[in-house]
């Protein structure tokens, strides 16, 4: 039976893509009082636990099978721990409104990646949507402006486009995991693995800061990535797919970048430039097309990484 009526899910998914959207802000304006890595480590921190907490409440159980550990493990360090690194380091260079839009793409790398292991076949409309989005990534991170690598907007865009690389990598190397493990489950514990690997990344400078010092704006801050943005939104998201589907959860996932630009815009100050639109509504189509595009997958993999969220949710 189709559901063709605006409900309860709808209105939390409008709400979880507000709250991601504005996520990105709000990092923003923490790093401007706390450096990258101690930041991100604490707001991990709040992640990982909080998930862990959830998962232990609604599935009364966190067991994950000691022979899918060293491959939780691996995948943990990828796409959490490294992606985090570099991710957090990039958007403090360039701007909430481009790393935003630059990490909504990772739907067309999962596809291309995807489409060149043989485990999903793409025809024209596929390929005209990562011709199309490739095209939006170029017009917002060049656009017509010298190619200049000195650039902090310039070095933070490739940065956030290495870490939406390394998304698409985890999430096509989890798929068979999720066979097994429910999302959130799997989610949970990569947060957790990932911030155990991101302590010796962190660990000195986190213990040498004046936390003492930050006044009560950071901590709401903190909380708002850590816990809402993260463990929130995960849980919210997860069960807008139990509910309704992968499709019709995604669907709604095209409107975080525009609610990303606006609260930058708003908020930081942020202009929205010509490029910054064409390159958005470019990507965005090009994700359209990418999934109407898809043909299927391989029997061996299906289509069960389409359960977790893209990397703008972080």
């Amino acid at each position: 039976m189709k559901r063709s009526r605006f409900g309860v899910t709808d209105l939390l998914m409008l709400l979880l893509m507000a709250i991601w959207g504005i996520n990105m802000t709000v990092i923003k304006l923490a790093l401007r009082q706390v450096p990258p890595a101690p930041f991100n480590m604490a707001r991990l921190a709040i992640a990982s636990t909080s998930l862990l907490l959830l998962v232990l409440l609604i599935e009364k159980s966190l067991r994950i099978r000691l022979r899918d550990l060293p491959r939780l493990l691996l995948l943990s360090f990828m796409g959490q721990t490294l992606y985090q690194l570099v991710f957090i380091h990039g958007i403090g260079l360039t701007s909430a409104s481009h790393g935003s839009v630059v990490l909504g793409s990772s739907p067309v790398l999962i596809a291309l990646i995807t489409c060149c292991l043989g485990q999903e076949r793409l025809d024209k409309r596929g390929w005209a949507g990562i011709f199309l989005a490739f095209a939006g990534l170029y017009t917002i991170i060049v656009g017509g402006e010298r190619l200049l690598f000195t650039s902090r907007i310039l070095q933070g865009d490739l940065m956030i486009l290495f870490a939406t690389l390394l998304w698409a990598l985890y999430s096509i190397c989890l798929r068979p995991l999720l066979k097994r493990y429910s999302p959130l489950r799997l989610t949970a514990w990569s947060f957790f693995f990932g911030a155990l690997f991101y302590i010796p990344f962190s660990l000195g400078e986190t213990l040498r800061f004046p936390w003492s010092l930050l006044p009560p704006s950071f901590w709401f801050q903190l909380f708002y990535s850590g816990f809402i943005g993260l463990s929130l939104g995960y849980a919210i998201w997860f069960t807008s797919v139990k509910r309704v589907g992968n499709t019709q959860t995604a669907v709604y996932s095209n409107l975080q970048p525009l609610f990303a630009i606006m609260a930058a815009h708003i908020i930081l100050g942020e202009p929205i430039k010509p490029r910054l639109l064409l390159g958005t509504a470019s990507i965005l189509l090009g994700i359209l097309l990418t999934k109407w595009g898809g043909r299927g997958t391989t029997p061996s993999e299906g289509r069960s990484a389409d359960t977790l969220p893209g990397a703008y949710s972080d």
